[in-house]
């Protein structure tokens, strides 16, 4: 029963992550088009996206007094059901100024569902947790590979506008929320999700005094400002240049096939010990063959390249957190939400900064955003995990 209990909680985390994913390329293939309905520059157009993360931000907020009050499994829905209901709303959208508060509030929802289902899985697989947190990326990544497929695919046979897509979007995203509502109470989460953490006292001797607590959240920091950079630009960049349009919308997907990939293979290996050389050495090799791309600056070999970059990189974010979370199970909610809120920063900055990066010298130059945190990613590293701080494991 209580396998069956735990079968089916990671099913239905792993279903609605596969519809937050959807939602981070969503705009990718769509940007182009915002812009010239809206008639932006291209840092208006980044603003877009930044103010999802904007409300990412104000969510590590809420979350911090919502936890106290509520149980996770709780919060958990809440937030879901706000996040169906802003995909609807989108696609009323009249002004830029309603759409980036739109954006806004659906950035708050969805970053809840992103730190809380985090926390709730580590609440309640405090063994392999490594492997049930990279699956679980992996599943948002699935749902972000696909969405610029489905809509190209869309496009190529009818004639359908941005508000129609958020429309279509929140349908699905409306039936995954249905599921997960049909079938969350025998799952077992809420029995296992109001765990109480350990008080502020301990936080401050155990993990806010863990160096590579923050180290782990710097580098994850910095990989959103290669991931979302790229997934928001790319598609608009191809657009100018000569290949098809499908191709166009279809290119920020080669970089999530090989995070899926990346992932897939950090899930089924399952081991703590190839973290490190994986964040340090997978950034390295990312980042070059992101860089030598750019530079090269040609449309097909680009596409490969951010799939190379997707393989090496794909399994950070997940891995770290899922270390982050074994090293501190007294904490899992107070770490999640911290590293949320790296993800949140990182993410708010990068589609706004290669925008700006555009508008003042061209969006070839702001597209080596892409590579270069990766590098950056190598050197942080090699200097904070060269000096064995791993989280929990330094010397007191």
């Amino acid at each position: 029963m209580e396998k069956r209990k735990n079968a089916l909680a990671r099913l239905v985390l792993y279903l609605v992550y596969v519809a937050e994913g959807l939602t981070v390329t969503q705009l990718s293939p769509l940007v182009t088009e915002i812009t010239n309905d809206f008639k932006l520059t291209d840092t208006q157009a980044g603003l877009i996206n930044s103010m999802s993360y904007i409300g990412g931000a104000i969510s590590i907020v809420l979350l911090i007094f919502l936890t106290r009050k509520f149980k996770k499994g709780w919060i958990f829905i809440v937030a879901t059901a706000l996040f169906c209901a802003m995909m609807y709303i989108l696609g009323t959208t009249d002004t830029y100024f309603q759409l980036l508060v739109y954006i806004l509030v659906l950035g708050i929802g969805r970053m809840i569902i992103d730190s809380v289902a985090n926390s709730l899985l580590a609440d309640r697989f405090t063994e392999g947790v490594t492997k049930y947190t990279n699956t679980l990326h992996m599943c948002f990544s699935i749902g972000a590979f696909v969405s610029p497929i489905i809509i190209a695919v869309i496009k190529s046979q009818v004639d359908m506008g941005w508000r129609d897509t958020y429309f279509m979007f929140a349908v699905i995203s409306t039936v995954i929320f249905a599921l997960f509502l049909a079938f969350w109470r025998d799952t077992g989460i809420s029995d296992k999700a109001h765990q109480k953490e350990l008080g502020a006292q301990s936080l401050g001797k155990t993990l806010f005094r863990d160096k590579a607590f923050w180290l782990s959240c710097i580098i994850i920091l910095v990989y959103e400002l290669h991931q979302i950079g790229v997934t928001y630009w790319t598609s608009a960049y191809f657009e100018t240049k000569d290949i098809p349009l499908m191709v166009a919308q279809f290119s920020a997907s080669a970089l999530w096939i090989g995070i899926i990939v990346s992932r897939l293979i950090s899930a089924r290996l399952n081991r703590d010990d190839i973290i490190v050389p994986w964040v340090t050495f997978g950034s390295l090799i990312g980042g070059i063959f992101m860089t030598i791309a750019v530079a090269i600056d040609q449309p097909y070999f680009m596409i490969a390249c951010y799939f190379i970059a997707g393989i090496t990189t794909g399994a950070i974010i997940p891995s770290l957190i899922a270390r982050v979370g074994k090293a501190f199970p007294a904490h899992t909610g107070v770490s999640a939400t911290m590293i949320c809120l790296f993800i949140t920063i990182g993410s708010c900055i990068a589609p706004i900064l290669m925008g700006g990066i555009a508008d003042a010298v061209g969006m070839h130059t702001a597209m080596f955003m892409g590579g270069l945190p990766l590098l950056a990613i190598f050197v942080i590293a090699i200097i904070g995990f060269g000096r064995q701080a791993i989280p929990g494991k330094q010397k007191q």
